[in-house]
């Protein structure tokens, strides 16, 4: 898919699942930008105003890993499983 309206409606799922998983939880680990500067600190509540930047900067799947564990790791471990096939098959 190249920008499509499905691609477009998946990529909203995606990141509706992954809001729901993490709002709540603080981040375990720094999150860095690929620069290597702390874009978000260890410590740091997940909420939504963290989220949108992080979407606004594609450090989505950089906050997800840094989340410190909760009670839906397995949800979060299947949805990363589901992720990265869905990236595959469009890539």
């Amino acid at each position: 898919m190249d920008g499509s309206v499905l691609e477009r409606a998946f990529t909203r799922a995606e990141e509706a699942l992954l809001s729901r998983t993490l709002i709540g939880r603080r981040l375990a680990a720094d999150v860095r930008d690929e620069t290597g500067l702390v874009v978000f600190a260890a410590g740091a509540e997940i909420d939504r105003p963290l989220l949108d930047r992080a979407r606004e900067r594609g450090l989505l799947d950089e906050v997800a890993r840094a989340a410190e564990p909760g009670t839906s790791d397995t949800e979060l471990e299947e949805l990363f499983l589901w992720l990265a096939e869905r990236r595959r098959t469009r890539g």
